[in-house]
């Protein structure tokens, strides 16, 4: 069984930098099924069409 430990202060100011930094919503994520090797995955953001 793994044993979780809680994150260091200085991991979750490395965590809301992120998020801070992050490009505002709306998000629209585009998904390859899971058996397919053709297209790609990619995560669209921003833009009045979403």
């Amino acid at each position: 069984m793994t044993q979780l430990t809680a994150l260091t202060e200085e991991e979750i100011d490395a965590i809301k930098a992120r998020c801070e930094q992050a490009t505002a919503g709306p998000w629209r994520s585009f998904i390859e099924k899971r058996d397919k090797f053709s297209g790609s995955d990619f995560v669209q953001t921003g833009g009045e069409d979403i």
